[in-house]
């Protein structure tokens, strides 16, 4: 009995010793996990310091990487952080399979099934000061077929309207791009429904970029009353238009000066019916002062357009003189529908090359007179019916247009006119074209379309040597079919 109250009274005290060592050891342990929790509190302080410090300096490096885009038609832009410089770069290329209907003969450089690069171009531009100068730089890599490679257009731009919008930008350079209609020659090859321009526009050598040691005033989007002026722009150079062979030596110190607007009169208005008109016009004076061996018929003459180029209409003889270029023209746009029309006007009075320097007023007159009128349709996307748009893939644009143009010169002027009937009067010749056609997007920036022409010439000129069964002076109708690709990248 007494032995078992030792055991219990053992086992008892052992107990006690035990719950007064845990009661003696607890706060302890507490105290030491207290302090490695406020350790670790503040080691994971000090990395979010760092985590946040390291963040900073990526943020810092990163804002002064360069920014890259891209937009559609206007290619790759390249941008330094603080816009002190800039790069962009696009391509245009436009391809055409051509088939005409009437047999051409391969002997005068004329065939059929002809495929032509009808534009492969290049650009390269180049900024600093946020854009406040811009260097321009374009190739012409299908330059007539030939394999060179030409300036399509080099000009520097001074844009005085980022220090107040009514200023202008000034362009100056070897080729400077001009503004004259935008219906008539300033029409989109880009997005436009039509193949090409007018054959008034295209055989007087009117085009832009292609004004020769030029420098140009330009302002845009300048608000007036409810519309605005688009493009308002005042152009001299050195020699005018001329191809682009006569870019490098200019051959005369006379000025051609050039002038062209487009106005949106109620742009700023919410009637659908009004909001799509705008009105545009252009005016080019120069002096043709064509050297021997030249070819002064550039400036008067009608042929079909794209790069083949058959001659409908020709002056006579080179030319020295004076020239000027009137084109008036008004489009209207509502929703998918477009309407454009455009009249143009080639005046000159000239003598010939062989002749003394020629006073403005006298000598031959020669008149060019065009008007055409377009009309161009989205008429479907997968959308729906006139939902189309060049930005939305599986899209069809449905065009059409009509054009006609009529020359008047002295009975001797219009070449090979005369040899019909020896003698006879040959002072007018004219043509006629009506075009169909559509395009379908792939893929924004990529478009594949075909172009139906209807010619019908009366007192054909040279290009009678290039059909077969005509004969210069015949009144005469043939068809051509186009099938065209663009990529504009």
């Amino acid at each position: 009995m007494k032995d078992n109250l030792s055991s219990i009274l053992a086992a008892v005290g052992t107990l006690l010793l035990i719950g007064l060592f845990v009661v003696a050891v607890a706060p302890a342990r507490a105290d030491d996990v207290e302090l490695r929790i406020k350790a670790v509190e503040k080691e994971l302080s000090q990395l979010k310091g760092e985590q946040a410090e390291m963040k900073e300096a990526a943020l810092a490096a990163k804002a002064k990487l360069p920014t890259f885009s891209y937009r559609q038609g206007r290619g790759m832009a390249i941008w330094a952080a603080d816009r002190s410089w800039g790069f962009r770069t696009r391509i245009r290329w436009h391809h055409r399979l051509l088939y005409f209907e009437s047999d051409a003969l391969e002997d005068s450089g004329f065939n059929q099934h002809l495929q032509r690069v009808r534009r492969l171009r290049p650009y390269f531009i180049y900024f600093w000061d946020d854009g406040f100068y811009e260097l321009e730089y374009q190739q012409n890599l299908a330059a007539d077929q030939r394999r060179t490679i030409e300036i399509q257009k080099m000009e520097l731009k001074i844009h005085f309207e980022k220090i107040n919008p009514w200023l202008p930008f000034l362009t100056i350079g070897p080729r400077v791009s001009a503004f004259f209609n935008k219906h008539d020659t300033n029409w989109s090859s880009s997005s436009g429904g039509l193949f090409d321009r007018s054959m008034m526009q295209d055989g007087a050598g009117i085009g832009a970029g292609t004004n020769v040691n030029g420098m140009a005033l330009d302002w845009r989007n300048l608000p007036v009353g409810p519309g605005r002026i688009r493009v308002l722009q005042f152009l001299v150079s050195n020699n005018g238009l001329t191809n682009q062979n006569g870019s490098p030596n200019p051959n005369t110190d006379n000025r051609a000066f050039h002038g062209g607007i487009n106005y949106e009169p109620f742009q700023k208005l919410k009637n659908k019916w009004l909001k799509g008109i705008d009105v545009g016009f252009g005016v080019q004076y120069e002096q043709v002062l064509t050297e021997a061996g030249d070819s002064g018929r550039g400036k008067f003459r009608v042929r079909t357009t794209e790069r083949q180029r058959l001659r409908l209409i020709e002056v006579n003889e080179d030319l020295r003189g004076a020239r000027y270029y009137l084109t008036p023209g008004i489009g209207w746009k509502i929703g998918p529908y477009w309407l454009r029309t455009a009249t143009a006007y080639n005046r000159g009075r000239f003598s010939g090359i062989n002749g003394s320097r020629t006073t403005p007023g006298r000598g031959s007159l020669v008149k060019g007179d065009m008007w055409r009128v377009m009309h161009e349709l989205w008429a479907w996307s997968p959308k729906g019916l006139l939902t189309g748009s060049h930005k939305r893939p599986g899209s069809i644009m449905l065009f059409t247009g009509f054009e006609r143009t009529d020359y008047e010169a002295p009975n001797d002027k219009l070449r090979d006119c005369s040899s019909v009937t020896p003698g006879g009067e040959c002072t007018r010749a004219s043509a006629h074209l009506f075009t169909i056609g559509g395009w379908y997007v792939v893929r924004p920036g990529l478009e594949v379309g075909f172009e139906y022409g209807r010619y019908s010439v009366n007192k054909i000129g040279r290009g009678a040597a290039d059909i077969d069964g005509v004969n210069s002076g015949d009144d005469v109708d043939f068809d051509t079919f186009e099938l065209g690709i663009r990529v504009e990248w």
